[in-house]
């Protein structure tokens, strides 16, 4: 929807109306899911098992089976398989990279006594949300979750386990899982693949903070790979052109916006440099509108001329 508000000075300034936010999260229907793709080995005892919803990293240890990540209800069978072929240890814990449902609705799945490790301003929504049928117990959250603040650590030597919160990006609950020995963080949605990042205001996300959130994380030392949301296993590298790319939307969108400015006519016109060739810009404006209403007062969003 499109809506414009006429300037004091003349012309007007168009913005985008947002879609209604989601009213809790909601299973993808039946026949629509991606299948979950064959495990792949990325280092010792790591593993990464994409579709089904989401790219699942798969760790295991002496102590059983770490999940980051469990994709939608109906790609857990299809997970575990993938796990069985590489491992018969149970699964023991679950760390969720943030709460919405095609990382996390296969936690009501799994069976009684997996810990789930969640940031803390994920927690209350696991509770809340209504426990979903299935062979496992339903919850979101199991009875017994942990809610990390900024900083934890699983585990110790070769088996560590570093999770990080740098703030709200994708959302406000984002959680970064580095597993030390293997050199791999995984980053959740923060960076989906390469593309543009999704920033769910809705949830929590900040357009304000997102660039910020991933440069913390780049910061993270003794890193050589990242595991994506949904896409390659790419890089560190990579990370720092996405860290870079991010940072030129922002100046982009705080640097474009004049009075009379039709906002999406705007940031359709941005071109990205050759320095980000391989990204894919298809939601160039909803990004830059998510950063927009981020960075801006409503007020100034409404009345461009005052700023």
């Amino acid at each position: 929807m499109i809506a414009a508000i006429a300037a004091a000075g003349g012309g007007a300034y168009y913005f985008r109306t947002p879609p209604a936010p989601a009213q809790g999260p909601a299973p993808i229907a039946s026949g629509r899911l991606e299948p979950v793709q064959p495990i792949t080995q990325i280092a010792p005892n790591l593993y990464v098992v994409p579709g089904g919803g989401c790219n699942t990293t798969v760790f295991v240890t002496s102590r059983g089976v770490v999940l980051v990540d469990t994709k939608y209800k109906d790609g857990v069978d299809g997970l575990l398989a993938q796990v069985r072929t590489v491992t018969d240890k149970p699964i023991s814990y679950v760390i969720n990279t943030h709460r919405h449902p095609d990382h996390a609705e296969g936690n009501t799945q799994l069976p009684a006594g997996v810990k789930v490790i969640v940031h803390r301003n994920n927690l209350q929504s696991f509770k809340e949300w209504r426990p979903v049928s299935g062979s496992g117990t339903g919850s979101w959250i199991g009875s017994d979750p942990v809610a990390m603040n900024d900083r934890l650590t699983l585990f110790d030597g070769d088996e560590a386990i570093d999770l990080y919160h740098f703030g709200p990006a994708h959302t406000d609950g984002d959680v970064f899982a580095v597993f030390r020995a293997a050199r791999v963080m995984d980053v959740g949605d923060v960076m989906p693949a390469m593309r543009l990042p999704v920033i769910v205001l809705e949830a929590g996300g900040s357009g304000q903070t997102f660039a910020g959130v991933v440069d913390q994380a780049l910061a993270i030392p003794n890193i050589d790979r990242i595991v994506t949301g949904h896409g390659p296993v790419l890089p560190h590298a990579e990370l720092a052109r996405y860290a870079k790319l991010n940072h030129a939307l922002v100046d982009y969108v705080r640097t474009s916006l004049r009075p009379g400015s039709v906002k999406n006519d705007v940031f359709k016109a941005f071109t990205p440099s050759d320095e980000f060739k391989g990204y894919d810009f298809g939601r160039r404006v909803l990004t830059m509108d998510e950063i927009d209403r981020s960075i801006r007062p409503k007020w100034k969003r409404v009345w461009p001329f005052t700023r």
